[in-house]
């Protein structure tokens, strides 16, 4: 891989919200993973549960939990693997899956007893677009279980933002709630970084459960992970900020020679595999590039009819053979598969928005 502003890119789940358009599909040359992280949110906000609210949100852990109640659209596989685990969150997109119990309370013979309540799941979903400044989010609640006094009960809702963004559209209506339905909101929200820049911002949905002849629940908040748009190279896109984008390159594909490459040097303990956690970073810096380059694959290095020198990692990472202290790996591979990754990643540093810094992974599958 020479001089290229490399970039693993994550296939984004075909999860679409309604009034959200969409850009045309990528169309890699090279198959792509999407590697899920573990990100660090803001805890919901709950109202507190005692014997003085009428009705009360509160957590459920998993033990209390029951997937039997499933969202309506459909969430990314890995979503549904990572169920009551907080925020979990590739690239392009964020989802959580979390357990919650209403509970409704009142006075019987002027003492407060909880007379009802019901358990459901909330279905959380952010999805941005490389392509675009707009990005989605949405809540569903999925109930599982009732009892007692629940008729009559409602949900409603609405969006704000913190940062650089504004609330374009929501959509959140009064909705009836009981088993069967599966009340929910969205919006969407717009960040305009002006040419060279980047911004940074935070969207939210509320919602807030009543019933007849009760004072409404406290706000339960849903604050989404952070979202990165920028304008600084190709056109403007937004992306989960922090969340870095992979690559796969299959041992058995078009890529193959690279690929063994890239996995051999990940085995000896260089970085760039996201199954030890260890990324690489992109190097924007022409001249350091080049030093990079002359250090892993020298000009005057033998190279026989249609063979190319590979350089991993890539020049164009801060882990590059002089930027990186010399941990490097060179060998030579066919020269066309060196040519097509190459170009492979320098069109995914552009359709992924990997700016200059910026964390990515290298993927080796069979």
């Amino acid at each position: 891989m020479r001089k290229s502003v490399v970039v693993l890119v994550a296939a984004v789940a075909a999860f679409v919200l309604p009034g959200v358009a969409q850009a045309a599909p990528l169309a890699p040359a090279a198959p792509t993973a999407e590697v899920p992280f573990k990100i660090g949110v803001p805890a919901v906000t709950d109202s507190s549960c005692d014997q003085a609210t009428p009705l009360c949100v509160k957590p459920l852990d998993r033990g209390q939990s029951s997937m039997s109640a499933q969202a309506l659209r459909t969430l990314p596989a890995w979503c549904h693997e990572h169920a009551y685990d907080g925020w979990w969150a590739s690239r392009t997109t964020s989802c959580r899956i979390s357990a919650w119990r209403v509970l409704v309370t009142r006075p019987v013979n002027g003492v407060p007893r909880v007379v009802g309540s019901f358990d459901y799941n909330q279905f959380d979903l952010l999805q941005t677009d490389t392509n675009r400044t707009t990005w989605a989010q949405q809540v569903q609640i999925g109930i599982y279980a009732a009892w007692g006094d629940v008729a009559g009960l409602f949900v409603t809702g609405g969006a704000a933002c913190s940062g650089a963004c504004t609330v374009t559209s929501t959509t959140f209506p009064s909705q009836a709630v009981a088993p069967g339905y599966a009340p929910g909101g969205e919006a969407t929200f717009r960040s305009e970084p002006a040419p060279g820049t980047q911004t940074r911002a935070i969207s939210s949905l509320n919602y807030r459960f009543g019933k007849p002849g009760f004072t409404p629940s406290a706000p339960t908040v849903v604050t989404a992970p952070e979202v990165r748009c920028d304008r600084v190279e190709a056109g403007a896109g937004c992306v989960v900020a922090g969340l870095p984008p992979t690559v796969a390159l299959s041992l058995s594909g078009p890529h193959s020679e690279v690929a063994a490459h890239v996995l051999g040097a990940q085995r000896t303990g260089i970085p760039g595999s996201p199954l030890t956690r260890s990324p690489l970073h992109r190097l924007t810096d022409t001249v350091l590039q080049d030093r990079n380059q002359a250090v892993a694959c020298p000009a005057n290095l033998p190279k026989p009819t249609g063979k190319a020198c590979d350089a991993y990692p890539p020049s164009s990472t801060w882990e590059g053979a002089v930027t990186g202290r010399n941990n490097f790996s060179r060998k030579l591979v066919d020269e066309r598969q060196e040519a097509a990754v190459t170009a492979l990643l320098k069109s995914f540093s552009r359709d992924m928005r990997v700016l200059e810094g910026d964390a990515f992974y290298m993927l080796i599958t069979y």
